[in-house]
């Protein structure tokens, strides 16, 4: 009897795993894009640091003015990375402790079954 009560679980347990798996592969897609934006973002933002025209006082101020607003996209981008890897990290420690209630579930079914 004990196995027929688990059993039930067990097959809700399946169901969440495989949503969350599926919702992880889609953030993990999301994540690879984020990653090469920011990638981008980076190689941009240390290429206009480096790309100061001082020849006159308004080319300056509209370079830093450029430079200003690329370095804040990529500040934005870089905090969007590390909050989706946070959100990665946390869908993993969902899914392995998902995981080993299953696996406890199915050795409790084992156990009564032999």
């Amino acid at each position: 009897t004990q196995a027929k009560t688990l059993f039930p679980y067990t097959t809700l347990f399946r169901s969440k795993l495989n949503k969350l798996q599926l919702d992880y592969e889609k953030a993990k897609a999301d994540y690879d894009d984020i990653i090469s934006k920011v990638a981008d973002a980076n190689a941009e933002a240390n290429m206009v640091t480096t790309d100061f025209n001082t020849s006159d006082a308004s080319s300056t101020v509209k370079d830093a003015k450029d430079t200003i607003k690329k370095l804040k996209a990529t500040k934005a981008a870089n905090k969007k990375l590390a909050k989706m890897q946070k959100k990665l990290s946390k869908m993993q420690k969902k899914i392995a402790k998902l995981q080993s209630r299953i696996d406890d579930m199915n050795k409790k079914i084992k156990f009564v079954n032999q």
